[in-house]
């Protein structure tokens, strides 16, 4: 129902503001890739990747500080809607990530004491149990 919603709301927008609205949370997920491989570079430097810059820290902030400039540069030329659009998905993109990762951590914290306490099934609790018994 959001992604309708989302959709016909983008469907009466201009093109040209579509794509500067597609850009603008495109520009926020290239600070999050940023910020985190800045991050990552600081506080986990030996933490095994498939391929390493072979620059410092202090090289690899001067790396990529242009494209974190150009890229705020740009964002800052957006107008007050697709200021307000990106304020508003991203808002409801991480609540809808928090809700699911809450949901998913219940969930699994569920199956995890029943097939423990051997309470999933009756052809499993006998299973279950001596799994238990031999831990």
């Amino acid at each position: 129902a959001l992604g309708v919603a989302i959709i016909v709301m983008l469907g009466a927008a201009k093109l040209d503001q579509l794509i500067e609205m597609l850009n603008f949370n495109y520009s926020i997920s290239l600070l999050m890739e940023y910020a985190a491989f800045l991050k990552l570079r600081f506080t986990r430097p030996d933490m095994e990747r498939p391929y390493q810059i072979p620059l410092n820290n202090f090289w690899c902030c001067v790396f990529v500080a242009p494209a974190i400039l150009l890229t705020v540069f740009l964002m800052l030329l957006a107008t007050y809607t697709t200021l307000a659009f990106a304020v508003v998905v991203n808002i409801i993109g991480f609540a809808m990530f928090y809700c699911r990762s809450k949901k998913g951590t219940r969930a699994m914290g569920r199956k995890a004491s029943k097939s423990i306490n051997g309470s999933v099934g009756s052809g499993d609790q006998s299973r279950s149990a001596s799994i238990t018994q031999e831990r």
